[in-house]
């Protein structure tokens, strides 16, 4: 996908070489653990972009911190927030679906968030769609090795400490 030409974006005082300054500044932000002044650079350069390449990166940045924090409900609305602009946008729909995969992913919704997966399986050039499929197989790995501790846990004895 090729950048926008500004002229034909009169809305947007960005250039794509300023939007990606706007990015750095509000990973910054994210990385020295200033969550409002992150928001805050995150939702401005939202506002102003109307280039799908570059808001994904500011969305995904978004549902990270969220997750950080915790914030169920700001994550819930993101979540609804993509499901209309996919309604609104629907040639960006494979990635804002896989944005959307992850806020479910992030709340827990694990099965959501695989049926979203799987639906985008056939799409794995995109990031997030990657980066979604690869969280899942993590939990998923995860999940059995737990069962598999807790398995070799009950049959495990310590012959070396026997007396």
């Amino acid at each position: 996908m090729t950048p926008p030409d500004q002229s034909k974006n009169p809305k947007s005082p960005f250039k794509p070489s300023q939007l990606s300054k706007e990015y750095l500044s509000s990973l910054k932000a994210y990385w020295e653990w200033r969550p409002r002044i992150c928001l805050e650079r995150l939702t401005t350069s939202l506002l102003i972009t109307e280039s799908t390449q570059e808001t994904s990166k500011f969305y995904r940045l978004w549902i990270e911190l969220l997750a950080l924090e915790t914030d169920q409900r700001g994550l819930a609305a993101l979540k609804e927030h993509f499901h209309l602009l996919i309604e609104e946008l629907p040639h960006h729909t494979v990635t804002f679906k896989a944005l959307q995969g992850l806020c479910c992913f992030e709340l827990d919704e694990i099965e959501q968030a695989s049926l979203i997966a799987s639906c985008l399986k056939s799409h794995q050039t995109d990031h997030y769609v990657f980066e979604l499929a690869m969280r899942l197989k993590s939990r998923k790995d995860q999940a059995i090795d737990q069962k598999v501790f807790q398995k070799l846990k009950n049959h495990l004895t310590d012959y070396f400490h026997l007396t």
